[in-house]
């Protein structure tokens, strides 16, 4: 598992030969080593609409159990993050009533990484199945229960 904090993830996972402007996007180590599943819900998100920080909380708020809800400024550190990796833009929308806000688009390369996000989420979500399945293949099979536990 990888054991990088998730600036020095993207930096080593980010630099891998050819690729859309040579960005790759981390290996499932780093995907499941916990911010980077943040990372995934916040390219998909300004994915399905552009929208400025308060906004992408309140729509997180709605995809996320609340046991997953990571704090506000956790959520603008890691979209300030993307951007200085090239994953999202930011525009000052100065219109309406109030303080302007940053409003984030997603990139080419946030588009890369969101697709290479749900390749490895997927593949994740294949391997536990797999586990399951044969868990409950064994679970069913009390010969096997009992022995191991008059092993015990």
């Amino acid at each position: 598992m990888c054991s990088d904090t998730p600036d020095r993830c993207m930096k080593r996972h980010a630099r891998r030969g050819a690729g859309i402007s040579g960005m790759e996007p981390p290996s499932y180590e780093c995907l499941r080593s916990g911010g980077r599943l943040l990372e995934a819900y916040l390219l998909l998100l300004i994915a399905e609409k552009p929208a400025h920080g308060y906004e992408l909380n309140a729509r997180l708020s709605s995809a996320l159990p609340p046991a997953a809800l990571p704090d506000e400024a956790t959520v603008y550190r890691n979209l300030r993050r993307m951007e200085a990796h090239g994953l999202v833009d930011s525009k000052w929308d100065t219109t309406g009533s109030g303080p302007p806000r940053r409003f984030y688009d997603i990139t080419a390369d946030g588009l890369a990484a969101l697709t290479a996000f749900a390749g490895d989420i997927s593949a994740t979500r294949d391997l536990l199945d797999r586990f399951l399945t044969r868990f409950k293949r064994y679970g069913a099979d009390t010969g096997r229960q009992n022995r191991s536990e008059e092993e015990d």
